[in-house]
C-alpha cells in the first residue's frame, strides 16, 4: 500500500512540475488535477480502513488555514473503521485536510469556468451559422458573460486563483509531508 500511494503522489507531483503550475484550460488543467488530487483522498475510502489518518506531535501553523469547518466536518475526511486490519498506512491528518481544502477550491474554480464553457458552446450550437469562426466564438463568449452577469469571473481569473492556490500548496510540500508511516497492530 505504501509503494502504491507513493507512486501516486509522486506521479502527481511530476505532472504539476511538468506543468510548473501554470494552467491554460478549465477542463484540460483545473479539472485534470483535482481529478488526480481526488484519487488521493479516494484511495483511503475504498481501501477499507488500511488507511488511518495520524494527528503529528506538532503541525505546522501555515496549515490552521486548511482546517476549516467545512473541511473538518466532512464525512469524506473521516476514515473508514479499520475492521480486521493489521497493518496501516498512516497520512498527516493536517496535511489531508489540506489537500481535501485544495480538492475543494479547485472543484469550485472549476465549476464556475464549466458554468462558462457550458453556456458558450450551447450559444454556439444553437446559433444560425452566419459567423464562422474566431467571430462567432467571440459573439458566443460575449453573450455567455452577459448571461452570467457582471459576478462571474473571467476564465483567466479563474485559472490564475487556481495556479497560486496550487503553487502555495504544492510549495508547502504538503503532497511530499503526507505521508507519514506505517503502522502494525498485533
Amino acid at each position: 500500500m505504501h509503494v502504491f500511494y507513493s507512486t501516486a503522489v509522486k506521479s502527481l507531483l511530476n505532472s504539476m512540475n511538468e506543468k510548473n503550475f501554470h494552467f491554460d484550460n478549465v477542463e484540460a488543467d483545473i479539472h485534470e488535477i483535482r481529478r488526480d488530487l481526488r484519487w488521493l483522498s479516494i484511495y483511503p475510502q475504498a481501501l477499507g480502513g488500511c488507511i488511518q489518518l495520524n494527528k503529528a506531535k506538532t503541525t505546522p501553523k501555515y496549515l490552521a488555514k486548511y482546517a476549516t469547518k467545512e473541511i473538518t466536518g466532512s464525512p469524506f475526511n473521516i476514515m473508514p473503521d479499520a475492521g480486521n486490519c493489521k497493518h496501516f498506512l498512516l497520512l498527516d491528518k493536517s496535511r489531508f485536510y489540506a489537500l481535501s481544502w485544495l480538492i475543494a477550491e479547485l472543484g469550485k474554480l472549476k465549476d464556475t469556468g464549466l458554468r462558462v464553457v457550458v453556456i458558450e458552446e450551447a450559444i454556439l450550437q444553437t446559433t444560425p451559422q452566419g459567423k464562422a469562426g474566431k467571430t462567432a466564438e467571440a459573439d458566443a463568449l460575449k453573450k455567455t458573460y452577459h448571461l452570467l452577469g457582471p459576478k462571474q469571473p473571467k476564465q483567466q481569473q479563474l485559472l490564475d486563483e487556481a495556479e497560486i492556490i496550487c503553487k502555495t500548496y504544492f510549495k508547502e510540500k504538503n503532497l511530499e509531508l503526507l505521508i507519514t508511516g506505517e503502522a502494525t497492530v498485533k
